[in-house]
C-alpha cells in the first residue's frame, strides 16, 4: 500500500473512531490560529522565524472529541534556512473511569542550501490510556515515529505520568518516558506540570523538562518537538485569558536547550469556541 493511501485509511478511520464513539451528538467545534517569534542565544539560532498553526476541534460530549492540527514553521539565519510542515490528527473518548486517545501525524522539512543538512521526513503513531481513581489520574502512553533524515530510523517511546487534579482549577502532574532507537541509542527524561486557575477569567500552566528528547510527540499539544535536534531540557509557561466565555487569548513562552545552542519561542493564540 503506499503512502498517500495508508495516510487516508488512517485518516479515515480516526474519523470513523470518533463518529461511533459513544457520545452525543455534535455540539461544539473549536478553531484556533497561532502565530510566534523565535529568538535564541547564539549564531546558530539568532534568526527570523515564524510558525503559522491552525487548530480544529469537534467535542461530542464532555470529553469526547476529535482535533486536527497544522503547523508551517521556518527560520532563517546566516547560515541557512529550514521550513517545515506539520499535521497531526487525535482522537479522544471517554469510558470512564477510564479515556483513550490515538495520534496519528506526520512532518517534513527542508533545508537550504541542501548541502548542510539533507530533507526530513516522520511519521508517528501514539496512543494512551488514562484511569481515573481517587482525585488521581494515572496515564499509560507509547508512541512509534519512523524518521528519515541523515540516515532512517525509528524509535519507540513508553512514558507514564501521575496528576493530582482535587479542583478543576488545580493539578500538579509528574512522569517519566524513555525512549530507543534501532539506530542504537537511548534516551530518557522527566517533567513536572502545574496548573493552576485562581479567577474564573485567566489560568496559567507551567512545565518543565529534564533530561533528553528527540523525535518526540507531545500528544497534550499535538506538537512534535525538537525535531531534527536532541533537546536537552526545556521549560514553557503558558498564560490564558477569556475576554468573554467562548473566547480565550493564549500567551506562551518556551526555552528549550540543545546540544550546540538553545532557542526561546514566544507566541500568542486566539481561541473560539463555537457552540451549537
Amino acid at each position: 500500500m503506499n503512502s498517500s493511501k495508508k495516510n487516508v485509511l488512517i485518516i479515515s478511520l480516526f474519523i470513523l473512531l470518533a463518529l461511533t464513539a459513544k457520545a452525543q451528538p455534535l455540539r461544539k467545534s473549536v478553531l484556533s490560529l497561532a502565530t510566534g517569534y523565535v529568538s535564541g542565544d547564539n549564531s546558530l539560532s539568532r534568526n527570523n522565524s515564524s510558525q503559522v498553526l491552525f487548530w480544529g476541534n469537534y467535542a461530542f460530549s464532555t470529553l469526547d472529541e476529535i482535533s486536527a492540527v497544522y503547523k508551517k514553521f521556518s527560520y532563517n539565519n546566516s547560515q541557512q534556512k529550514y521550513n517545515e510542515t506539520f499535521f497531526a490528527i487525535k482522537t479522544n473518548l471517554n469510558f470512564f473511569p477510564f479515556y483513550v486517545s490515538a495520534s496519528y501525524g506526520g512532518l517534513s522539512g527542508t533545508f537550504t542550501p541542501r548541502n548542510s543538512y539533507p530533507d526530513a521526513k516522520a511519521t508517528f503513531y501514539a496512543g494512551d490510556v488514562t484511569y481515573y481513581n481517587n482525585l488521581f489520574f494515572y496515564r499509560a502512553a507509547a508512541e512509534y515515529v519512523s524518521i528519515d533524515w541523515q540516515s532512517k530510523e525509528n524509535v519507540v517511546t513508553v512514558e507514564g505520568d501521575i496528576t493530582w487534579r482535587p479542583t478543576k482549577y488545580f493539578y500538579v502532574m509528574l512522569g517519566g518516558n524513555h525512549a530507543k532507537s534501532d539506530s542504537g541509542y537511548s534516551f530518557s527524561s522527566v517533567s513536572y506540570e502545574i496548573f493552576w486557575q485562581p479567577v474564573n477569567f485567566f489560568n496559567v500552566t507551567f512545565k518543565k523538562y529534564f533530561g533528553k528528547h528527540r523525535f518526540y510527540y507531545d500528544a497534550d499539544y499535538m506538537i512534535m518537538y525538537n525535531f531534527p535536534f536532541t533537546e536537552q531540557g526545556a521549560q514553557a509557561l503558558y498564560l490564558r485569558f477569556y475576554p468573554w466565555k467562548t473566547l480565550s487569548v493564549i500567551f506562551n513562552y518556551e526555552r528549550r536547550e540543545y546540544e550546540l545552542f538553545s532557542v526561546e519561542y514566544y507566541s500568542i493564540s486566539l481561541r473560539y469556541d463555537f457552540i451549537f
